[in-house]
């Protein structure tokens, strides 16, 4: 589980929820919330962070995916819906 900030893919996920450059330079979109994280095709993704009681509370879910736990603090920093982010990849 990461708990701070300081660790470097949330430094990442950060740099990329603040610049729209960052975003289309690295061809990744972030996309925040239960419906949005649902509705989006699996081929897209890149990463998944959740908070430990959300992955806890909706594990089915999550099958088959490589989910990065994090702590209430760190969700905080990351999304503006505290719970759940997935972080996708442009199909060219």
């Amino acid at each position: 589980m990461i708990t701070t900030t300081q660790n470097k893919q949330i430094k990442q996920i950060i740099k990329l929820k603040k610049s729209a450059r960052e975003r289309r330079k690295q061809n990744l979109f972030l996309v925040e919330g239960i419906r949005m994280f649902t509705e989006i095709p699996e081929e897209y993704l890149y990463k998944v962070y959740a908070s430990e009681d959300f992955y806890n509370e909706h594990r089915v879910i999550f099958e088959h995916m490589d989910v990065e736990l994090v702590s209430p603090q760190v969700m905080k920093e990351i999304s503006e819906i505290p719970r759940i982010l997935k972080i996708l990849k442009h199909q060219k």
